[in-house]
């Protein structure tokens, strides 16, 4: 039996039970992941580390983009995982590269602020390079 997760957002009510494909969203920015969606993400994947660059040097040879907006930010993720689909959340301008366990990923894997993938039960590793935004919200990265 699904456990159901519940709450009230002002006059809402919200209330899924956790699946793969079972959540609501209420107002949310888009790239935010609901408590099932976290929770079927933890049941699923356990991460052992996580290595992250960031070029802020402007120079970095991956085409033309504007350094004082846009950053370069890989990201290496290495988990153990149960067999099936599941996602990374990002947040990018635009996706350089997408390599999970060293096999390059369809650019149609990225969407919806996330990078979605298939595996099978194991070690994994997930690597991503993107252009990202610099921000002056509060969130992120700033550069005044």
């Amino acid at each position: 039996m699904p456990q159901l997760v519940t709450g009230n957002l002002g006059s809402r009510h919200w209330g899924s039970p956790i699946g793969p494909s079972a959540f609501t969203r209420c107002n949310m920015f888009p790239a935010n992941i609901t408590r099932n969606e976290a929770a079927v993400r933890s049941f699923m994947i356990r991460t052992h580390s996580y290595e992250l660059t960031l070029d802020l040097s402007g120079t970095a040879a991956v085409g033309d983009y504007d350094p004082t907006v846009l950053f370069v930010s890989t990201s290496t993720v290495k988990f153990t995982s149960g067999a099936g689909a599941s996602n990374i959340n990002l947040i990018a301008e635009k996706v350089l590269s997408a390599t999970l366990d060293g096999t390059q990923l369809d650019a149609a894997a990225v969407h919806d602020h996330k990078v979605h993938f298939e595996v099978q039960s194991g070690e994994h590793e997930l690597t991503v390079t993107a252009l990202c935004r610099f921000s002056r919200t509060g969130e992120g990265l700033h550069r005044f």
